[in-house]
Order: structure tokens, then sequence, then C-alpha cells
């Protein structure tokens, strides 16, 4: 049997907390923030679905920008299919992108694509990014 300095038991013993007490950390809902309850919105109660199926509140409106295998906007770029998670970035001009991946698994499939908008809201590009 091999000789164990008091050093390395200590120090096995120190890292072994530190890993009990990230997992507890990370598993007892650190970095959950507090329950979302349900209340008024600002924006106003949601009405009735629009032509999309969208609830949104008065004023509000929404509109199909991509659907799967469709040409987007005047673009040449068909959208991807199984899209996701999504995100968008403000642009210096005023615009945005949307980002979208997609869940695709196949080979070739997956990847990310992005549509780009002008100030005003008017699709100025799609394009795959990954």
């Amino acid at each position: 049997m091999a000789d164990v300095s008091r050093r390395a038991v200590l120090k096995s013993a120190a890292a072994l907390g530190g890993v009990t007490a990230v997992a507890n950390w990370w598993h007892g809902g650190t970095f959950a923030g507090a329950a979302v309850q349900a209340g008024s919105s600002p924006y106003g109660p949601l009405m009735s679905p629009d032509v999309n199926g969208i609830r949104l509140p008065t004023g509000f409106s929404s509109r199909i920008v991509a659907r799967t295998g469709q040409l987007v906007g005047n673009t040449s770029y068909r959208w991807h299919a199984a899209p996701d998670g999504g995100a968008c970035f403000g642009k210096s001009d005023g615009g945005w992108v949307y980002v979208s991946n997609s869940e695709v698994s196949a080979a070739g499939g997956g990847g990310a694509s992005a549509v780009s908008f002008g100030p005003d809201g008017t699709i100025n590009g799609a394009y795959r990014i990954l």
C-alpha cells in the first residue's frame, strides 16, 4: 500500500469539497430568477388571435417573415427546416438581424440562418450564417 502524505489528503479533500460546493450551488437554483408571476402587462391585455394566430395587445401587429422551404421576402434564400431558438441583433443603421438555428440532425442540415431588416422593418436580405 502506498504512503499517502497529509498534504495529498488535504488537497484531495479540498478539491472534493470545492466540487461538492459548486454542484450544490449550480443545482440549487442560484442562477434561477424569481418565479414568474402572472400580472397585468404594461401593454394591456392580450386580444383574440390575429390572422396569424398570435394573441397581441391592442395596437400591436404580427407578420410572417419566413416559412420552412419558402423564399424569405423578395430574396432568393429559402428558409431552413426545423427553426428553433432565435435572437435579434441591432445594426448601426437602426435596422436589425434576426438569427434562427435549425434543429435538423441529418447530414448537411442544421446550422443557422439570418434575416436582415432595415430600420423601417423591410427585409433587405436573408442568408445562411452557419
